[in-house]
């Protein structure tokens, strides 16, 4: 199940690439709305702002200093690099798939883009992947688990109970205290609750940023709507990839074993 959205958004994006080098019917449906929207009456200058926040200017200091929270949140953990380093892949990633598409397609600009004598190649949107990728990984790296990101080895200062070692007898269960509510939430389930919690409301606020900044785009005839959804469902891939990466555990680096000597035993005399 887990590689079923992955494989949505490949299939979906190559129906969408398929589409606009074919000039198929979709593409002439998707130039159409991307007028109209360019046309209505939504304010320019909240467009304006909506489309700025995709610029790597904006979208990638905000993922540095993610990156810097999240190791600094990870400090007392195994390598707290890790986690930052997979994001920062994950952004390099954005150019290094993009141009080439681009290039490749060379997809013409709407009329305000055209007017001003941009090149082609404007699938699929660069802004819109910056923007996915640099918000999303930051919002994985702030809100990933930290406190069983990482494993002890058993060898590292871990007890082992000798084969022959009577078991520990198991003390009564403490009873409830009488005044305790009958649905009272354990003091441990708190924190996951809230933790659960801050987790949907950033996916929500999220999702809101980046539909504004793909009706930014489309409003200031920057880019197409299917630019914006090709650009979404590479992006989708790359995000998809790093949480799988930030789920990995992180194993502490445990004390070294002592080497075997290698020198023969002295015969006895």
């Amino acid at each position: 199940m887990r590689g079923l959205f992955p494989a949505f958004c490949a299939l979906l994006f190559a129906l969408v690439t398929w589409q606009v080098a074919a000039r198929g019917p979709v593409r002439t449906l998707d130039e159409d709305l991307g007028r109209t929207v360019s046309g209505s009456s939504f304010p320019g200058a909240a467009a304006q702002f909506l489309a700025d926040l995709g610029n790597a200017s904006v979208a990638v200091p905000v993922l540095v200093v993610a990156m810097a929270v999240s190791a600094l949140l990870r400090r007392r953990g195994p390598r707290p690099w890790v986690p930052p380093l997979w994001a920062a892949l994950a952004m390099a990633a954005v150019p290094a798939v993009v141009v080439p598409v681009k290039s490749w397609i060379g997809r013409t600009g709407p009329p305000a883009m055209a007017a001003t004598g941009a090149h082609d190649g404007f699938f699929p949107s660069g802004h819109t992947a910056t923007a996915a990728v640099a918000y999303g990984a930051a919002v994985l790296l702030l809100l990933a688990p930290r406190a069983d990101s990482f494993r002890t080895p058993p060898h590292a200062g871990a007890s082992v109970t000798p084969p022959h070692a009577e078991p520990a007898r198991s003390l009564p269960h403490a009873a409830a205290p009488a005044d305790a509510p009958p649905h009272a939430e354990p003091d441990g389930m708190r924190p996951r609750n809230r933790h659960a919690r801050a987790r949907a409301w950033a996916a929500v606020a999220y999702i809101l940023l980046n539909a504004g900044v793909a009706v930014g785009l489309v409003r200031c005839g920057y880019h197409w709507p299917l630019d914006v959804v090709g650009a979404w469902c590479l992006s989708g891939v790359l995000l998809w990839g790093l949480a799988r990466a930030l789920t990995l555990p992180v194993h502490r680096p445990g004390p070294r074993r002592p080497r075997a000597s290698t020198v023969p035993a002295v015969p006895d005399r």
